[in-house]
């Protein structure tokens, strides 16, 4: 079975279909994996809904934009979330709704709306936070309880995999993500994760991406970045308009995949 993983979709549906072309994904025999965040900042987030959930092959992993949207659709003020990262005007797209900005009054209207949606509520039922191979292990942005054993060291709880939800919560908002790589980070097979990047990891592992002499708005790589053959970072910045893209890593098993909550 072949998995193609993508991450951080954030509404570019376009951008989605060409990268899977382009990588060779067959809709009937392979299997999609969505590392999180498919919605928000873009303008085509009914329609990514509506192809993973057409994928008859399917693997989503929650994101922190993913659980924002869940909040909002089981009530949470609406205030309460950032309206920087196009959460609101997902929410008005869902709800078929193009009603003002500044009405938040018919915001809570599109919310009751988005607390109905079949096919959303379906999409929440099927996610996981993370879903393991013999020798690899996908999750949005970091696994949970590292302890920084020193500057350069770094742990993994060994119990990571029986851990609540909320302790998933904070990693895949980034909160734990190591300011050191190192290969004690990882467990004992590779990482792969969206969220963060691609191009700004690897700047901080020392590939520089921006072409130079610096020139203002340069285009950026933001191909997927692999670092010491143990992680992946396939977050390709779909929505920067200068070298933004939809990464796809196309990955080969016979096993069957473990799911962790």
């Amino acid at each position: 079975m072949k998995y193609f993983f993508v991450s951080d979709i954030h509404g570019k549906l376009d951008m989605l279909v060409d990268a899977l072309a382009a990588a060779g994904f067959s809709v009937q025999n392979d299997t999609i994996v969505s590392v999180g965040d498919p919605f928000d900042r873009g303008k085509q987030n009914v329609g990514v809904l509506k192809f993973l959930m057409g994928c008859p092959h399917r693997i989503l992993i929650w994101g922190n934009h993913d659980r924002r949207l869940e909040a909002l659709a089981l009530g949470s003020f609406i205030q309460d979330f950032d309206h920087q990262n196009g959460t609101v005007e997902t929410v008005r797209e869902l709800a078929r709704s193009s009603l003002l900005p500044q009405d938040r009054g018919d915001l809570y209207k599109c919310q009751l709306v988005l607390s109905k949606h079949k096919l959303l509520w379906q999409y929440f039922r099927e996610c996981h936070f993370a879903v393991e191979f013999p020798d690899l292990i996908a999750t949005h942005a970091w696994l949970p309880t590292y302890t920084l054993v020193s500057d350069n060291v770094l742990r993994l709880d060994p119990d990571w995999r029986n851990l609540k939800a909320r302790d998933w919560d904070r990693c895949i908002w980034g909160e734990t993500l190591p300011k050191v790589f190192s290969d004690a980070a990882y467990p004992e097979k590779k990482l792969l994760i969206g969220h963060w990047w691609a191009w700004d990891i690897a700047e901080h592992c020392g590939v520089w991406r921006a072409p130079r002499p610096l020139k203002k708005n340069p285009p950026l790589d933001c191909s997927t970045f692999i670092y010491k053959d143990k992680l992946i970072c396939i977050d390709g910045c779909s929505n920067y308009d200068n070298g933004g893209c939809v990464n796809v890593y196309v990955y080969e098993t016979d096993a069957e995949p473990t799911f962790i909550l």
